[in-house]
């Protein structure tokens, strides 16, 4: 359990070299051991590690791995691994898989009354149906998201749950929508100095407003982002 700890501080850290070497001395300490319902929580954790260094298929054949000693042995939060499967998906654009796995996600999170992983995994799933060009789904799911942060009080899923809303209804090509909901993420992101929210609403509010003309606040934004 220390070595594991120590891998998670050293992602907190952004050390992902340092993190996925302490998961996988975890890993084998596991594996050599009796403990066999840690065997899920184990391999996913391995699974974060080569996800965080954009090692995508490592990091499915790992949460694969985790799946499969969930279903002989048991553990916690399969759903969080189903979600992670689903992102691994996404990253390898293998967007039928990716929605599988989100959707078996979604149902674990439900059933086991997880609700930060449920409005997690809605914007994960927002991201698919963006790539899959499927606007509608991707401003459903948003919205989904939105009603569970507001319900959680966290500012950080708020604002991310409110810029993709925007970039939805900019996609629908409903511009005054999508200014709404852009603002309101970028007060949340200002005031909490949400860095990843941030980049991501400023990029949208150059999209939306090089679209009306307004070209000056555009490269306004896009350099904002870019910072």
């Amino acid at each position: 359990n220390i070595i594991n700890n120590i891998g998670i501080v050293y992602q907190y850290l952004g050390d992902f070299d340092k993190q996925l070497d302490f998961s996988l001395q975890a890993l084998t300490r596991i594996e050599q051991s009796t403990e066999t319902k840690k065997l899920c929580a184990g391999y996913h954790n391995v699974a974060n590690a080569y996800s965080n260094l954009k090692r995508y298929r490592k990091a499915v054949d790992y949460c694969i791995r985790g799946i499969k000693a969930y279903e002989q042995y048991g553990g916690n939060y399969i759903n969080r691994v189903y979600a992670s499967l689903g992102q691994g998906y996404q990253e390898l654009n293998q967007y039928d898989s990716a929605l599988f796995f989100h959707n078996k996600a979604i149902l674990k999170s439900v059933e086991f009354n997880d609700k930060y992983a449920e409005a997690t995994i809605y914007s994960y799933m927002a991201d698919t149906y963006a790539s899959l060009n499927d606007f509608t789904s991707m401003l459903e799911v948003s919205k989904k998201s939105l009603a569970l942060s507001k319900e959680l009080q966290s500012r950080q899923m708020l604002a991310g749950s409110l810029y993709n809303i925007a970039f939805a209804h900019y996609y629908n090509n409903e511009q005054q929508k999508a200014k709404l909901y852009i603002k309101e993420a970028l007060q949340i992101a200002v005031a909490d100095s949400l860095l990843d929210e941030l980049k991501n609403s400023y990029t949208v509010l150059s999209y939306i407003t090089a679209r009306e003309g307004d070209f000056k606040t555009s490269l306004w934004a896009k350099l904002k982002s870019d910072s």
